[in-house]
């Protein structure tokens, strides 16, 4: 025989199922987590990019050289993501930008949805050159030729050309804002990228602030596979030049919202059931 206590069991344990199942929809805490790239499973490495120690070098201080990494299984990102990373800039070269500063181009984390090991152009920019994406980039170099877009020598910014070809310019330019931070001095620095549908924020060593938001919605910009797309990060230069290192890096699918719902009115039943039953053995009891 089965008391009214254990069907409040049984009602919880429903609850904490569908409470799973959508934690699983958006892959829960964390779907990846690198503390550091002392192994490299998983991962398809590009062009330029390559293991360095505990490190992925993106591209080397060398002209026209630019590099990508990829998670190799596509993520969920239609109904957002969050995503950490630390990274250093280091031995800035080559011809300076017009505030003087020397090095370029800069590193970004881009989501697209072209193939596990696709790669922009290798000998200019940042190397996210790549159909069906967007990019979100931490740029170290003004340069003087769309400087009308740039508000620095190190600013974040959003670019994305939608199923075409992404590119640096205005047709793809969603926003950009300058950051205090000199980027390419060496130290480890923290980009972390939050993304919820309509809107995408970039912050830069402070997380809890971003530098910069701009409106965006992914399930309408890009040609999702089931919601998914590929995920990681290109760096590269061309006259200007710099060693770009990623040291760490965690990624965080976010469930559908339709999931929090659920489980709210799982919860709710439960606690209505759970009420009606405890109700039901006093009056037993009484009895």
């Amino acid at each position: 025989m089965i008391y009214p206590t254990h069907h409040a069991r049984f009602f919880s344990t429903i609850a904490l199922l569908v409470a799973t199942a959508c934690a699983s929809a958006g892959h829960g805490a964390f779907n990846f987590h690198y503390p550091n790239f002392s192994t490299t499973t998983d991962l398809n490495m590009v062009s330029s990019a390559t293991q360095s120690g505990s490190d992925i070098r993106l591209n080397p201080s060398t002209a026209n050289r630019a590099g990508a990494v990829w998670f190799n299984t596509k993520q969920a990102v239609r109904y957002g993501f969050d995503t950490t990373f630390t990274f250093r800039v280091t031995s800035p070269a080559g011809i300076t930008d017009p505030n003087g500063h020397p090095g370029g181009d800069g590193l970004a984390f881009v989501v697209q949805n072209t193939s596990s090991t696709a790669m922009g152009a290798t000998n200019s920019y940042m190397g996210y050159e790549i159909n069906n994406s967007i990019a979100a980039e931490f740029d170290t170099h003004l340069n003087s030729n769309f400087s009308a877009l740039e508000p620095g020598s190190n600013h974040v910014g959003v670019q994305s050309a939608g199923l075409a070809t992404n590119n640096p310019f205005s047709g793809a330019y969603k926003g950009a804002a300058a950051i205090a931070i000199n980027l390419s001095d060496g130290n480890t620095h923290t980009g972390r990228v939050l993304y919820h549908p309509g809107s995408l924020s970039i912050y830069v060593d402070n997380l809890t602030t971003p530098a910069l938001t701009v409106a965006i919605n992914l399930a309408t910009l890009l040609s999702l596979d089931n919601e998914k797309a590929f995920v990681g990060f290109t760096g590269g230069g061309a006259a200007s030049f710099e060693n770009h290192f990623l040291s760490s890096w965690s990624f965080e699918s976010l469930p559908e919202p339709g999931c929090f719902l659920t489980v709210g009115l799982s919860l709710l039943l439960v606690g209505m059931r759970r009420r009606s039953f405890d109700l039901l053995d006093t009056r037993q009891t009484l009895a």
